[in-house]
């Protein structure tokens, strides 16, 4: 670059004060030298097969960007309703807390002497046996050193239960409801995040929360507090708070149903998922249930099948561990999809031998610190395992699927009646005039067709063999109403 005027811009010369030709060619050799690397970069990619990647980010984009401007509006009579009763519970509990011991919580010497020595829990200790302590050698108090306390006296166990509720109702406050009553009272129910793309390893996307001054909050030593909370990471007891902005409009819903199941079936090319998907009696959480629990599937209660969903994908994702019921289950998983666990143990070999993972639409995993100890445990197997079938999922099939919503409702113009406010993982948010809701489920059925063409198309795969599924729900507020399930093939829609 022209040193005169790098020397003139480093010192804060006004660029007016600076000769036009001297500053005009300094600009377009920056905008050439832009346009150049650019190049460059797109070059690479595609010797590499990662341009694909990069057209379905950029794509992806403009809907984000038109996301960011919509915002989300909380329920104003909820959210109070929500915080006033938190509030009390904590104020209730403080009392209770103060009735068992009359010190102050907040120091950690007072804590730990009431912990250790008046209620005489035993100090957690490390692997040598050694007590685990702080750095200045005094027992530990932390919120992880609490929750992992066992209690072994009653009265142990009394302090444990009012503490961990405590500090749930303590979380739930300073992380949501305080920001939540915020925005309702000071912003018109109203609060924004900015999208990120290519953040998150798998390429997942996450937001970032605008923070906002808690009007009135202020922390335990006095200062100003601020608050903010990111689109992706609302808790589904809150989802309820979340009503459409424009009056007399659904709040809807659509989301890719089982999807990373039916995303491990294509990429494992494993024909027992698919033929379990395209059978329209198979149910997965009963039948981990029946397993888990060592009772025929027809036995299965609503509960246990309710209890055992945490784990029916779980050996997806190479979990291992678990009670004895659970390993059996996971084991009779493993012999059920012996294809894609055999494409998941090439990942894992791959990773091993060249710390990177290469997949067919070219996405790229690096593993730096992945090692099989002499017992042949893999550190990082879990993240192998989850990796692929979790990135093509949520950070190509979605985005995929929501650019082409977004375009097919300015194509039909339907953009004032059907307006897009988010997209979490697997799911689509948006505001829909009721007269156009029936419409609006026909654009998100064709969107998801075309999900087939693109990824031909663009990644040169085929997801033939089995259907995409989406589930659509419309309510006044977030996670309100019925679904509406439908398998999305190529060439036909059926109602699921």
């Amino acid at each position: 670059k022209d040193p005169v005027v790098d020397h003139m811009m480093k010192n804060n010369v006004n660029p007016v004060d600076i000769p036009r030709p001297w500053l005009q060619g300094r600009c377009e050799q920056d905008v050439l030298t832009t346009e150049n690397l650019f190049k460059d970069q797109r070059s690479h990619l595609r010797r590499t097969n990662r341009l694909g990647l990069q057209y379905t980010r950029c794509l992806f984009t403009p809907v984000l960007a038109d996301m960011e401007m919509q915002g989300m509006r909380l329920d104003a009579d909820m959210v109070r309703e929500a915080h006033a009763a938190e509030t009390a519970a904590k104020e209730r509990m403080e009392v209770e807390l103060q009735q068992l011991a009359d010190i102050n919580w907040n120091s950690g010497d007072q804590l730990g002497e009431y912990l250790y020595v008046t209620l005489g829990f035993a100090e957690l200790r490390d692997k040598k046996g050694e007590p685990l302590r702080t750095a200045g050698g005094k027992p530990k108090t932390d919120k992880e050193t609490l929750s992992a306390l066992k209690a072994k006296t009653p009265e142990q166990k009394e302090f444990l239960d009012l503490y961990k509720a405590y500090n749930t109702t303590c979380n739930r406050l300073s992380k949501y409801l305080d920001f939540y009553l915020t925005v309702v009272e000071h912003h018109d129910g109203v609060f924004y995040a900015e999208f990120n793309q290519t953040v998150t390893k798998t390429h997942r996307l996450s937001s970032s929360g605008m923070r906002i001054e808690l009007t009135g909050m202020v922390d335990n030593k006095g200062k100003q507090r601020y608050g903010g909370t990111q689109f992706q990471n609302q808790p589904n007891e809150y989802k309820k708070f979340f009503c459409a902005k424009r009056p007399g409009y659904l709040f809807t819903e659509e989301d890719g149903s089982g999807l990373e199941f039916r995303v491990a079936g294509l990429v494992g090319d494993d024909q027992q998922i698919k033929d379990d998907i395209n059978n329209p009696e198979f149910d997965p959480h009963r039948r981990s249930a029946s397993i888990i629990n060592n009772i025929g599937e027809d036995e299965v209660q609503k509960e246990q099948r309710r209890k055992a969903k945490a784990h029916t994908f779980k050996p997806l994702f190479g979990g291992q561990s678990g009670t004895a019921g659970e390993k059996r289950y996971y084991e009779s998983f493993n012999e059920r999809y012996s294809d894609l666990v055999s494409t998941q143990e090439q990942w894992l070999a791959e990773a091993l031998a060249d710390k990177r993972l290469v997949l067919p639409w070219g996405m790229q995993f690096y593993f730096p610190y992945i090692k099989m100890d002499k017992g042949g445990y893999i550190n990082e197997r879990t993240k192998v395992f989850n990796a692929p079938i979790q990135s093509f999922a949520t950070a190509e099939i979605i985005p995929i699927e929501a650019v082409y919503l977004w375009h097919m409702i300015r194509a039909t113009g339907s953009q004032e009646f059907m307006v897009m406010v988010n997209t979490v993982h697997d799911s689509v948010l948006t505001e829909v005039a009721p007269p156009y809701l029936e419409k609006y489920k026909e654009l998100v059925l064709s969107s998801w067709r075309m999900v087939y063409f693109y990824v031909e198309q663009v990644y040169g795969m085929c997801l033939e063999g089995l259907p995409l599924g989406t589930e659509i729900s419309h309510g006044t507020h977030w996670g309100s109403g019925e679904d509406q399930a439908f398998n999305v093939y190529k060439d036909r829609i059926e109602a699921a």
